[in-house]
């Protein structure tokens, strides 16, 4: 490790602030107002797609090659770690491009927010040490998206050996989608530097934090950060809401005398969850916001020689005005709550069948018995489920209709000429479409 180049540098707010301008006015005035010293150093760190910004709530430095270094070993640069050490996460701003936050849980991929480019993280964790509040994060921000898979199959042998063999990268066939973002991460890194894909990340250091906790002048900025925190907090904080949902699950469950395993009322439940914006669904990459579209499709289109399907992308995104449809694929559980098991069921179409009851007499359930305050936020959403067998009952939609009615899904198909939505996908059995009924 000695001697390697991690892509960091000291700044101060004079040389950045411009940037900031453009991501966060609101922020940029409070700053600017205050006119912080040049002496007051910040940090600016570049991560390639793929690296580790945290892992498990430890601070990461990248050098240009994906190599990554934690604050908590010895080789990470000590003038930086004195200057960042100041809380288990030191608090940041996003300058480019998107970045996910997740856990591993059970050895399962839990994407829990996307960070965007003006947005921060390590808000909790200053506050809490602000406060003087105990704060053990065990979540990981990841460059770019980590809950990332190709939808067609990229398992075939042959293909995925000339893929190394050309690219020069280091990976073996995957056998589940988890695996896919390793592959994309590697194909990255052999892009030109000059057309990396790479995250900025701006590092508040110790000095900043200790004028907002003692400096009067600095008010303007304390007030801001806990406005922002609370906004955050707000999302998570529902709780009495979704008690009252969940009671109202249960007893739709009795009052219906079905008899669902514990994971699909667990998965409805998560749906939920994704409606109310309180946790990721997936949608299809179209644009290098969070992830290297071009190289990695182009890598599959030319060298991996994907036949007639579109090498679609799917990532984390959040329900909402910005994306219509969001997406929960049955063979990619993300859910918090239970564990997936699929012992017990004859087949995944049975259970998005039974799901749909649930949902169909939960959402009459919520227009008779909720209060409006609680009705509001779902009384619009729809689910609509799709798998590759045909249904009898006519209550499951077949997989070849998924793109009909997404524009995102549509100009995703169409990156690609003359490519097929890929139907015969491993991750086709089984996927639920949430959007808004008009």
């Amino acid at each position: 490790m000695a001697g390697t180049d991690w892509l960091i540098n000291k700044t101060n707010w004079k040389n950045i602030k411009t940037k900031v301008k453009a991501l966060n006015p609101e922020l940029y005035e409070i700053i600017n107002k205050i006119n912080p010293p040049d002496k007051m150093e910040l940090f600016l760190a570049t991560y390639p797609y793929g690296t580790k910004i945290l892992d498990a709530g430890a601070l990461q430095l990248s050098d240009i090659k994906g190599k990554t270094v934690s604050i908590t070993d010895h080789d990470f640069p000590k003038d930086i770690k004195s200057a960042l050490n100041y809380s288990p996460i030191p608090f940041a701003m996003c300058l480019n491009k998107m970045n996910e936050v997740y856990i591993t849980l059970n050895q399962r991929i839990i994407p829990l927010i996307n960070v965007s480019a003006g947005e921060f993280f390590g808000l909790f964790e200053v506050l809490s040490e602000i406060l003087e509040l105990d704060s053990t994060p065990i979540w990981s921000v990841n460059a770019g998206a980590r809950s990332t898979f190709m939808l067609p199959r990229i398992s075939d042998t042959i293909c995925h050996r000339r893929l190394k063999k050309e690219l020069g990268i280091n990976v073996d066939v995957p056998k589940k989608p988890d695996e896919h973002a390793e592959i994309f991460r590697q194909i990255n890194l052999v892009q030109s530097q000059k057309t990396q894909w790479q995250s900025e990340i701006l590092l508040f250091s110790k000095c900043w934090i200790d004028a907002i906790q003692n400096d009067l002048a600095w008010l303007t900025l304390k007030n801001f950060l806990y406005t922002v925190t609370w906004k955050y907090l707000q999302r998570f904080m529902s709780e009495r809401a979704n008690n009252i949902l969940w009671e109202a699950l249960a007893a739709t469950i009795t009052a219906k005398k079905l008899k669902p395993r514990q994971y699909l009322v667990d998965s409805v439940k998560h749906l939920y969850y994704i409606s109310l914006q309180n946790l990721p669904g997936f949608s299809a990459s179209i644009d290098d916001e969070f992830l290297p579209i071009a190289a990695i499709q182009d890598a599959y289109t030319n060298i991996y020689s994907l036949k007639d399907n579109a090498p679609i992308i799917i990532e984390p995104r959040m329900f909402g005005d910005k994306n219509k449809a969001v997406y929960y694929f049955m063979t990619y559980p993300t859910l918090l709550g239970g564990h997936p098991s699929y012992r017990g069921t004859p087949s995944i179409l049975l259970d998005l069948r039974d799901m749909h009851t649930m949902i169909q007499a939960l959402q009459q359930r919520f227009i008779e018995q909720l209060p409006p305050s609680i009705l509001k936020p779902i009384k619009n959403i729809d689910f609509h489920y799709f798998h590759q067998e045909k249904d009898l009952f006519g209550e499951i939609d077949n997989c070849t209709n998924i793109p009909l009615k997404d524009e995102r899904m549509q100009i995703a198909c169409s990156l690609t000429k003359n490519k097929n939505f890929p139907i015969t996908s491993s991750l086709m059995p089984g996927v639920i479409k949430i959007t808004r009924k008009m």
